[in-house]
């Protein structure tokens, strides 16, 4: 109702004036955007137990790479990655949420997981906002699959506008809250 459509324009002229305050810096220097999350995840050696966590510890797949999923099994591993980027002078910080689309899970059996992980990444990287940073919220088509010890090519035209809106609901659900 009324109620919905008014908190949703009041979270997108907050987001719009997050926005200005960009364009205020772009006006000045070069922003900074965070670097590769699976290059910073990769320096913590991770191990299979790292992925599961306590929830997915009895699931039926193996989960070691599945970054996207250490946002609800190990949030505070990726809530540092976030602040040494910002503390490394990053002005962007992006989602880990790159492959957290139907089509990426479905190697790891987790295509259910879809809006928790991205609505997940994007809640924790709301947390920088705080501290004079801007989210980036990332939801992109999966380009490149896993087969076994193999990587293939997937081309996916036309496929990616109704298999990533899931993806993109749960980015961006986030961005509708009001700030408390």
């Amino acid at each position: 109702g009324a109620a919905s459509y008014n908190r949703a324009m009041n979270a997108h002229s907050t987001a719009y004036t997050r926005g200005a305050a960009l364009v205020g810096i772009l006006q000045q220097r070069i922003a900074i955007i965070d670097g590769a999350m699976g290059t910073m995840i990769q320096r913590y050696k991770l191990g299979e137990s790292d992925f599961r966590g306590q929830r997915f510890k009895d699931h039926q797949k193996d989960l070691k790479g599945n970054n996207e999923l250490l946002q609800l099994t190990r949030p505070e591993l990726i809530l540092r990655i976030h602040e040494d980027c910002g503390g490394a002078g990053a002005d962007i910080i992006e989602t880990n949420t790159f492959n957290a689309s139907a089509q990426s899970l479905a190697d790891y059996g987790l295509e259910r997981c879809v809006h928790e992980l991205n609505l997940a990444g994007a809640r924790l990287v709301e947390r920088q906002h705080g501290r004079g940073r801007f989210e980036e919220r990332v939801a992109a088509p999966r380009i490149l699959r896993r087969i076994g010890a193999q990587v293939r090519e997937r081309v996916a035209l036309g496929e990616p506008a109704g298999v990533e809106r899931a993806q993109r609901a749960g980015v961006l659900e986030q961005a509708a809250v009001p700030e408390s």
